[in-house]
């Protein structure tokens, strides 16, 4: 129960981190890039 409740934890932790910023980067990790140029960030996509 210990290894079943710690491994679906880190699991969709990992898998979420890379995702949101790389698939939805340009509406949830929007934030750091909008800032530098947010014209061209709005406008590549």
């Amino acid at each position: 129960m210990s290894f079943k409740k710690i491994a679906p934890l880190p699991k969709p932790k990992k898998k979420q981190l890379p995702k949101p910023p790389k698939g939805h980067g340009h509406g949830h990790c929007h934030g750091h890039k909008p800032r530098r140029k947010p014209l061209p960030v709005h406008g590549e996509r």
